[in-house]
Formats: structure tokens, C-alpha cells, sequence
């Protein structure tokens, strides 16, 4: 027999000895019996459940354990998320029975509970055979959802690179010059990346970088040469402080090409047992509300500030808080890692600076294997591990980075040789102190090559450093001491050189109301070298208006008195161009006097970035230097420059379509990154604008054409840069023409909606409430102005831009008179069925036949309205209260009914003569 049947029988007969004498009272013991009754059970707020078979009366829900229905409540349960631990509770729970808890007795299915931390609520409804459990939030656990990727392959690209000249000469026999180039080749799926210069003191060619870098699906492989900055994920933890550049090949994981970006997948969940309002408190400030649906919710990182803090969670519903958490953000560059996700990074290569060694490695010994991996285990804590493989040597590294708060945060990596060799790194901040600390020993063989050696240098040191750094009762305060150790080994004796330094420097800058007063001391106490002490007392102010400033300064040392110093400075900016001029003089502790003059300059043009620096003084010194900086980018449509760096750009171009291309207009672009406002930009039509992008990132590009009278036809696309890519966005741009119209209906009463319809028309534009009008529309001008009241007429006049119009009942643009209904057409029985209507006459010529017409009609009592616009009359009969010979009379007239007494518009019916009918 079902093992099912049986514990539901045998728990149904248990249940009838205990509660047989409860004395309930008679013919309702079934209700307060315990008996098998199926019931749906759901979590509150999702939308599906599981139907299982109970052990129930009115008041309680059992679930048998160890049956095929404990089991469905538990894959119920996994499926949506709840922990273990509240799985656990909760299922512990339905063994023991539940019931409703007691603050819903009443309205069971209006009820909204919230649970506190490590526990459950209950709403059992047995008449409708349903269970709806109400989770803490603490059980709710982030879901394993699918990453959604971009396309891996870049529709556009360039070479695009960013170039650097500096140049300096002394006017005497020093003159140097260096040329470096950042240059990124955009390829379909990749891009190489290089990093060279020429010139400086020996005039040669280097090259740092060369590499080859791409992404796809969530992984990243990278191959080449690179002497500085190994990037790649989150593993970079492991990187600081070492040589740990390599050429070689690495492929590890990456999230550059997440659909809206790594923050979008860090979230933080909720749940809400009610659609309700959520706020979220940094402190006591707001800093996100949003309305949240029922059931398991989250927030992304991307909607919060950047930081690390603590938040506390709200979801009200009608003024009562149902939900009240707090959480803490670790929103920063370290934890760009979901929870519960790992990052790594593999590969292997030849170790970088390896010529520092020539004289005493076996050349198989630079070659070695990298592996790297961090994994988040919570909000505020990363931890991981790497290792360096040779041949010979082999290094392990252990690490993490956790903060709590906003105040605290700790970060570690322990580097451990398999020749003894060590290294430590730890850096510590409880704001606003902060210590940090290195420690470095080497066993010191300089007969061979040593693996530590090259990652951390020759010198065993010990490097520790603790200070204070914020703002001090409104002054910018800084404080550190420092204590540095150092031997550095030599092949004939145990050290060639070592040192240790106790240092300590401090300094307070204060804004007062008549200036900036500045104080800075260094002390420094050292073995090999005397000891140092300097000290600097500044005061700046303005000298009223028009840039000019003045400093002084005093400077005392180790030896007393140095210097005392006053300069002028006169501060100027035109246009993009920044420059100042200063002059002073110095009086030494010698008594000695020296007057020295300098001059910068700084400012940018829409192609380059530019600097430079003049100085003499009258001891016959004088030199001068400069950088000029800018970025290239190199596609099928030539060469365009930037002032702004960066490894992707969008081509921007509004191209006119006007008869005079010389008539240039200014339109406003607007421009989104992954979903958010960016900035604007201000475009000239037939000009092109180069505009820099963020790498990794989803654009999106509108044109403003607002005061410009022009219509702006454009594809509205996101874009996605990567490096080396090319966005092109193209507008095209025609003029329009526009007019005023002052518009009123039949009775003289202002339109207060109107609309142009037609090929040319292009938008209709209300000025004010007093039925003023623009109208923007293409030169070919078929168009159309209607309104609720019937199509709109005006009068032409060459000698104005405005023209008053009247929107008219019963008539189109060629007055056949199609949107009315006819008197005679079989539809109007009887005078009652016009009483209050508008009448149209039609459109006649102002002359005798229009008289003649007028007469008539007024013969018959009729109370006859008349629009003249131009060389037409429009006429129309209001109020139609007909008695009998003025209803006969106007049967077989070419007489309209265009708007009956009930109704506020005309009638949408469309007659042409007496025998069809049309609809609009």
C-alpha cells in the first residue's frame, strides 16, 4: 500500500482520539477534526505554488515528513530561492503545523505581514485550500540568473591613437624632446593595443605594449608584449606592489561585455509581501524610491552612489512599513565581482625586465606559467589566491579586501616563495586614519637568479605607515609617519648598503575670509644621511578683482632660517586658453636676493590639448617646456582629431538637405550611457563631431532641432563601444517652413487642440491658450489643420506671418461637402430631430448670388452666421429650433446638418449628394 496513504490514515485516526473530546459543537467536528485536505502552498508574492496533500481542520495545516509531498515542498522552496536555513525553519514548521498567524484572522486575502529576521509567517485559508507563506527577508537568497552579453564583434572601427610630444631646452646645451603614442588597432572581434616612444636622452625607439586583447561570452584572452600595468580582472589584487608583467598569453574571465554593465548584476534582494513604495536610507538620506511589486525584488548597484556604506531598506504600504532591513554596499572598483561569483585569469609567457638579470639566470628560468582567482564571497568580502610557476622557483599568494561601513576597509596579499623568500602587503583604513605596511625578505643569493628578486626587487625592506588624512574643524589636514628599512645585498660582502628612516610629514591648509593660510613640516631621521627638518608657512589672498594674487612665503631647515619669499601672480583666461604670469623675489639666510619670473600657458581647441612653461630669474637661468597632446582617429572616412583621450569615439553628423549649404545651424545632441544621461553636445550641420566614448559601455544619441525650424531624420539606435571601435551617427537635416495661426471656432471661441494632417505636415505647435498656433511643415505644404470643431481655414496675406483662421463644422478643403449629413437624405424625419443643430449653407462668392441666397433664408426667419475669409463666404444656420414651414422649406435646399444639439462635435458622417455615406 502508498507509504502516503497509510501516514495520512494513521495520522487522520491519531488525530480523532486526541481531538475527539475537545467538546466542539455538534455537526461541526469535521471542520475542527484533523483530515486529509490537499492544499495549494505558495511563497507570498510568487505567482506559482505546489498543490500537495495535508493533514488539516479550519484552524491548522500539517505536512507529513518523509513523503513525496515533503519532498515537493522542498524542491518548491530551492526553486524560489529560500536558504537553507529557512527551509529548515520552515519546513519544521509545516511538520509541526501551522496556522494563520493571529494579526490576520480576519480578511485573509487583504492581509500583509511582515516577517522578522530568521523567521516565517503564515496565512491558511482552509475554505479556499491555500497556504501562503510569508518569508523573513534574511531567507530570501540572490538567485542564479543568466548573464545576457553584447555582441562580441565591433561594427565599426579605427585606428585610433593618442599622441604626446613634450619638449624642453634650457637655452644652453640641454634640449630634449620624447614623441609617445598610445595606439589601439580596432579589429571585427579585438583590438591590438601598442604603447611606444621616441626621443628622450638616448633619441631611441621603445615599445612598452604590444599586445593583442579581446573579449567574448564572459571571457578575455590577452597575448603579447607588456612591460607595464598587467590589467585584467579583479585578480589584479594580486598584482600590486610586484613586477608581474609578463609576455605571453593569458585568457581568463571577464565581464566588460555584461548587458548593462557589471554593476547591473550586483544587486541586492528583498522581498515585498505587498506592492508597496521602497526607500532606501543612506544615514537619514534618501538616496533611491521606487514602487516594487509583490514578492522577491532587488536593487541594482548601478541605481546607488558609489561608496562603501551602510543602508537601511523601507517598503511602506499606505504609510505602514511591511519591510525594514539594513545591508551594507560595497559599491566600488575592489568589489566589481557579484556575490558569489569568482573571477581567474591563466596563462603563460616570459617574465618581463628579465635584462636586469642578464648576468646570472639560466634563460629557461624566465619562462613561467600565471594563475590567478578571486571569488566574492559576500557583499563585503573578496578573497582569492594566484601563483607564479617556473621551473626552478614557484610563488603562492594569498589575499582579500574587506570593508565594513563606510569608514573601514582592510586589503592583504601574502606572497610566499618556494626558496623561503616572503613578501607581505597590508593596507588598512578606519577613516580618517589609515595604516599601511610592506614587508620584504630575499634570502639574498647573488650567485643565481632568485624569482623573488625579479618581482620585488634586490633590496629586503620594511616599509610601515600611519597617518591621518580629512578635514579638521574645516580645515584640509594631512599626517603621516613613515618608517623605511632597507639592505640592499652584494655579492662580496652581507650588505652593500643598507639604511633605515624614521620620517614624519604634516600639513593643514586653511581657507580664511581674506585668504588661504598654509603650514607644511617634514622631519626625517636617518643612518647614512643627516637628518632633515623643513618647514613652510604660506599665505595666499587676492588682491581685489581681475586674477591677481599674491603669496608669501617663510622657510625654515635643519640649518634655521632658509628663505622668505613674495610673489605676484596675475591669472587671465580667453576663450578655451588659460595663463598666468608671475613674478618675486627671495631674500636667503645669507642675505642674499634673487628675483625670478615664469609664465603658463594652457587651453585646448576642439583638436589638441596644449601647455608650456617659461622661467628666468636674474642669475642667468632660464629654461622652457611644453606638451602639445591629442588623439587621431584613422577610418574609411580620413583622419579626425580629439582633445579628449579615449580608446573608442562616435562620428557625429547632421547632413542638410537645404538649397544653401552655406546657411549653417546649430543643433543639440544628447547623449545616454547604459540607459542615463551622459552630456549634450552642440553639433554644426554638414560638420562633423567627434565625440570620445567609454569602452564597454551601451550609447545612445538624440538630436534637438528646438528654435532651429528644421526636421531631423535619424535612427534611433544604442550603440556599444569597444576598443578600437568606430560609432557612426548620422542625422539628416531639412528645412522646414513655418506659420502662425490664430484660431477660433464657428462662435468666436479660441481652439484650444489642433493637429496637422498630410505628407508635409510635421508638427503643430500651441503658442498659448488664446488659440495661437505654429505650424512646422516641409515646403511642399500638403497638409492639413483640423481640430474638434472641423477643419481649419485661413486666409493667405503676403504682408504677415500670422494669419486668423476659423475651424469649421461640415466642410473640407474643397467644400463638396462630404462631412455632413444631408436634411433630405431619409435620415431626418421629423423637425424634432434638428432642434439645436448647426446648419452649413455651404461655401459661396461674396457677391449678388451670395446676397440673393441671404435674403431668402432670412425670409424664412432663419438666423443665418457668416465667415468671410477672402473672396468666400462660409454660412451656416445656428440653433436650429425650425418651426413646420421652416422645416419644409429647407427640404431639397442644399442645406447640412453638421452638428446636432447634443453633441459638442461635429458629426464624423460623410455624405456626397444623397446617396452614400461615408465614414472618417
Amino acid at each position: 500500500m502508498n507509504f502516503r496513504i497509510v501516514s495520512l490514515v494513521f495520522l487522520h485516526m491519531l488525530s480523532v482520539r486526541v481531538y475527539g473530546n475537545e467538546g466542539y459543537p455538534e455537526g461541526f467536528e469535521a471542520l475542527f477534526s484533523i483530515h486529509p485536505k490537499e492544499v495549494k502552498i505558495s511563497i507570498a508574492g510568487v505567482n506559482d505554488y505546489v498543490k500537495i496533500g495535508t493533514l488539516s481542520n479550519v484552524d491548522v495545516m500539517r505536512v507529513v515528513p518523509d513523503t513525496s509531498d515533503y519532498q515537493l515542498v522542498v524542491d518548491y522552496l530551492e526553486a524560489n530561492n529560500i536558504s537553507v536555513s529557512g527551509q529548515e525553519l520552515i519546513l519544521g514548521n509545516l511538520v509541526a503545523g501551522v496556522s494563520t498567524d493571529r494579526e490576520c484572522k480576519v480578511n485573509l486575502s487583504s492581509c500583509v505581514l511582515s516577517a522578522n529576521d530568521d523567521t516565517a509567517k503564515y496565512i491558511f485559508d482552509y475554505d479556499n485550500q491555500s497556504l501562503k507563506i510569508v518569508p523573513a527577508v534574511s531567507f530570501i537568497e540572490t538567485p542564479n540568473y543568466e548573464q545576457e552579453h553584447y555582441e562580441a564583434y565591433a561594427s565599426g572601427y579605427a585606428i585610433i591613437n593618442w599622441a604626446n610630444l613634450y619638449g624642453y631646452s634650457n637655452f644652453d646645451n640641454v634640449s630634449t624632446g620624447t614623441l609617445s603614442n598610445l595606439t589601439t588597432v580596432g579589429l571585427p572581434l579585438g583590438h591590438f593595443l601598442f604603447d611606444t616612444e621616441v626621443g628622450g636622452s638616448s633619441s631611441s625607439f621603445e615599445t612598452y605594449t604590444a599586445i593583442y586583447d579581446a573579449d567574448f561570452d564572459g571571457y578575455r584572452i590577452q597575448g603579447g608584449v607588456n612591460k607595464y600595468d598587467f590589467s585584467f580582472n579583479s585578480t589584479d589584487l594580486f598584482n600590486s606592489g610586484g613586477n608581474f608583467n609578463f609576455d605571453g598569453v593569458f585568457v581568463g574571465s571577464s565581464r566588460n561585455l555584461i548587458k548593462g554593465g557589471e554593476k547591473s548584476q550586483q544587486r541586492i534582494y528583498f522581498y515585498s509581501p505587498q506592492l508597496g513604495q521602497l526607500e532606501v536610507y543612506r544615514d537619514d538620506r534618501l538616496i533611491l524610491s521606487k514602487i516594487v511589486s509583490e514578492g522577491q525584488q532587488f536593487i541594482s548597484y548601478e541605481d546607488l552612489p558609489r561608496g562603501t556604506y551602510d543602508i537601511t531598506l523601507l517598503v511602506k504600504v499606505a504609510e505602514q512599513i511591511v519591510v525594514s532591513d539594513s545591508r551594507q554596499v560595497a559599491n566600488n572598483s575592489s568589489f566589481s565581482l557579484p556575490s558569489g561569483s569568482f573571477d581567474y585569469v591563466v596563462g603563460a609567457g616570459r617574465l618581463e625586465g628579465i635584462s636586469d638579470f642578464s648576468d646570472r639566470y639560466d634563460k629557461e628560468s624566465v619562462y613561467a606559467a600565471r594563475g590567478a582567482f578571486a571569488y566574492r564571497l559576500m557583499d563585503s568580502l573578496l578573497l582569492g589566491g594566484a601563483s607564479v610557476l617556473s621551473n626552478q622557483q614557484q610563488l603562492y599568494q594569498v589575499g582579500g579586501n574587506y570593508v565594513k561601513g563606510s569608514r573601514f576597509g582592510i586589503d592583504f596579499v601574502h606572497s610566499h616563495f618556494s626558496n623561503g623568500d616572503y613578501h607581505h602587503q597590508v593596507n588598512l583604513r578606519y577613516a580618517p586614519f589609515f595604516v599601511d605596511a610592506r614587508y620584504y625578505s630575499s634570502r639574498r643569493d647573488q650567485s643565481s637568479y632568485n624569482l623573488s628578486e625579479h618581482l620585488y626587487g634586490e633590496a629586503n625592506y620594511t616599509d610601515i605607515g600611519i597617518g591621518v588624512s580629512g578635514q579638521l574643524y574645516g580645515s584640509s589636514t594631512f599626517v603621516r609617519a613613515n618608517y623605511y628599512d632597507y639592505q640592499y645585498p652584494d655579492s662580496e660582502q652581507d650588505y652593500s648598503y643598507e639604511d633605515s628612516t624614521w620620517s614624519i610629514s604634516a600639513g593643514i591648509s586653511k581657507i580664511m575670509p581674506y585668504g588661504t593660510l598654509g603650514v607644511n613640516a617634514d622631519y626625517s631621521i636617518s643612518k647614512l644621511i643627516r637628518n632633515d627638518y623643513r618647514l613652510a608657512l604660506t599665505w595666499s589672498m587676492p588682491l581685489g578683482g581681475g586674477g591677481i594674487s599674491t603669496r608669501f612665503g617663510i622657510y625654515h631647515t635643519e640649518d634655521g632660517f632658509d628663505r622668505a619669499s613674495n610673489y605676484v601672480k596675475g591669472d587671465n583666461q580667453f576663450g578655451r586658453w588659460y595663463g598666468s604670469v608671475e613674478a618675486g623675489g627671495h631674500i636667503y639666510g645669507d642675505r642674499s636676493v634673487m628675483a625670478d619670473v615664469s609664465a603658463t600657458l594652457s587651453g585646448n581647441t576642439d583638436h589638441l590639448n596644449g601647455n608650456a612653461y617659461v622661467y628666468t630669474d636674474d642669475t642667468g637661468e632660464r629654461n622652457i617646456s611644453g606638451t602639445v597632446s591629442s588623439g587621431q582617429i584613422i577610418s574609411r572616412n580620413g583622419i579626425s582629431f580629439s582633445n579628449v583621450q579615449s580608446q573608442s569615439y562616435a562620428l557625429v553628423q547632421a547632413e542638410s538637405n537645404f538649397e544653401a549649404k552655406a546657411e549653417s545651424k546649430t543643433l543639440s545632441v544628447s547623449m545616454t550611457e547604459s540607459g542615463r544621461y551622459k552630456q549634450n553636445a552642440d553639433v554644426e550641420t554638414d560638420k562633423l563631431k567627434v565625440v570620445p566614448l567609454t569602452s564597454y559601455k551601451e550609447f545612445g544619441f538624440s538630436f534637438d532641432a528646438s528654435g532651429n525650424n528644421v526636421e531631423v531624420l535619424s535612427e534611433t539606435k544604442q550603440h556599444f563601444s569597444h576598443p578600437g571601435s568606430l560609432v557612426y551617427v548620422n542625422a539628416s537635416i531639412s528645412t522646414l517652413d513655418s506659420q502662425m495661426l490664430i484660431l477660433d471656432d464657428l462662435f468666436g471661441n479660441p481652439i484650444q487642440y489642433a493637429e496637422c494632417v498630410g505628407p508635409d505636415c510635421v508638427s503643430v505647435e500651441r503658442l498659448s491658450q488664446d488659440g495661437v498656433y505654429r505650424i512646422n511643415y516641409r515646403p511642399g505644404k500638403n497638409y492639413e489643420v483640423i481640430s474638434t470643431q472641423g477643419l481649419c481655414l485661413w486666409e493667405e496675406s503676403g504682408l504677415s506671418d500670422v494669419h486668423r483662421g476659423y475651424c469649421l463644422p461640415g466642410i473640407d478643403e474643397s467644400d463638396v461637402n462630404k462631412l455632413s449629413l444631408a436634411i433630405d437624405s431619409g435620415s431626418i424625419k421629423d423637425k424634432r430631430d434638428m432642434f439645436g443643430a448647426i446648419l452649413y449653407l455651404g461655401r459661396h462668392v461674396q457677391g449678388p448670388e451670395y446676397l440673393e441666397m441671404e435674403r431668402v433664408y432670412q425670409n424664412y426667419g432663419f438666423d443665418v452666421k457668416s465667415i468671410q475669409l477672402g473672396d468666400y463666404v462660409y454660412s451656416f444656420i445656428l440653433n436650429a429650433n425650425l418651426t413646420t414651414e421652416q422645416f419644409e422649406a429647407l427640404i431639397g435646399m442644399d442645406v447640412y446638418i453638421v452638428m446636432t444639439g447634443t453633441e459638442d462635435d461635429f458629426l464624423a458622417t460623410v455624405i456626397e449628394g444623397l446617396d452614400e455615406v461615408y465614414e472618417p
